[in-house]
């Protein structure tokens, strides 16, 4: 009997950028809420294993999209970790194209006060790396379990200026893609950590 053909694995051939905004799982500082469940060193283990499944399939799915870790904090220490401990020893990847690492600025961290800012940033690191008409821009967070593939396949393959928002049921959002000729200013003003935000960040767009 003839063996069946192998399954082939789906991947999208769009392009554009993808930001994955993430906090380094150190000790003490990653899934605080969850410190007196699962301790230090349970939440460290955690947030790793999500942050190393939305990248890992970010990698396997969108071989052409440029993948951007934008990490915090933004320090020597910070960029050694995520070089070491996710992208080399978890993600097994060697070579420096494959994700690219940019920083949040020094003095700001993942909180909410800071998050405008650091998105206005993120927003204009990835313009200068992608280039002129090549697809949109996605911003993830690294709590994203069930990454909606089909959506940001579809986000990133529009050509006209609109954005693409997928919201939340504590209404945030869990992705945003936006063109490449939008305007910093649509993170002005937004109620970060707020069951409006989505709301809010759909007017600002």
């Amino acid at each position: 009997m003839d063996q069946a053909p192998p399954i082939q694995e789906q991947k999208s051939t769009v392009e554009g950028a993808i930001v994955v905004v993430a906090k380094c799982p150190l000790p003490g500082k990653s899934k605080t809420r969850l410190l007196p469940l699962l301790g230090e060193q349970g939440t460290v283990t955690l947030a790793k294993a999500m942050l190393c499944d939305v990248l890992a399939t970010l990698v396997n799915y969108f071989p052409k999209t440029i993948k951007i870790l934008y990490y915090a904090p933004g320090t020597k220490e910070g960029r050694k970790y995520m070089q070491q401990h996710i992208i080399q020893q978890e993600l097994k990847i060697t070579s420096d194209d494959i994700i690219h690492l940019l920083p949040v600025p020094q003095g700001t961290n993942l909180q909410q006060a800071d998050l405008g800012y650091l998105l206005q940033n993120a927003l204009g690191q990835a313009k200068q790396l992608l280039a002129p008409s090549r697809g949109g821009i996605v911003f993830l967070g690294m709590d994203s379990p069930e990454l909606p593939l089909e959506e940001i396949t579809k986000a990133l393959q529009r050509t006209d200026d609109e954005a693409t928002l997928c919201p939340s049921q504590d209404g945030g959002y869990g992705m945003l893609c936006v063109s490449q000729a939008c305007p910093s200013k649509v993170f002005n003003d937004i109620l970060w950590s707020h069951p409006l935000t989505a709301i809010a960040q759909m007017k600002a767009l």
